[in-house]
């Protein structure tokens, strides 16, 4: 496993420069901190924001490249044949729908990534009190599968 977090005892990689080997793994699943910046979240754990690196990825435009870079490293690091699992999350940022799961498929596609299938995980995040609901929710994130066809 390959972290962004040295407190969980993995190794610390930046997911745009992995250091694999082209073409060395059978799959790999990018989990990304793709929550876009808005009201700030936490836990009973305290801090999920900062353990996400929200911090530092807070625009969609920030967050589509990071997708892009991680999409990008992935495909060359997994074999022809092999998977590519992208996690993901259509939301709301600033009043505005951001469709990161059409942004994440239509640029796979773009880099010769095959999709073979959406699948939708359900949460159980409520309404923040007090916030007025003005968009349909979107209480689930989105598992891209992608296939490596060369």
């Amino acid at each position: 496993a390959l972290d962004n977090d040295p407190r969980r005892g993995q190794v610390v990689a930046d997911l745009g420069n992995l250091p694999l080997a082209d073409n060395c793994a059978g799959s790999l699943l990018l989990d990304p901190p793709y929550r876009l910046g808005g009201t700030p979240t936490s836990n009973h754990h305290g801090g999920m924001d900062q353990r996400y690196g929200i911090d530092r990825y807070r625009t969609p435009a920030d967050v589509t490249e990071l997708y892009r870079r991680g999409i990008t490293e992935a495909a060359r690091v997994v074999r022809p044949g092999g998977f590519v699992l992208v996690k993901c999350q259509d939301q709301i940022c600033s009043g505005r729908l951001h469709l990161q799961t059409v942004d994440v498929i239509t640029f796979a596609r773009s880099i010769g990534l095959e999709v073979v299938d959406l699948l939708h995980l359900v949460g159980g995040r409520p309404q923040p009190p007090g916030r007025r609901q003005v968009h349909a929710r979107r209480n689930y994130s989105s598992m891209v599968v992608l296939a490596v066809t060369t």
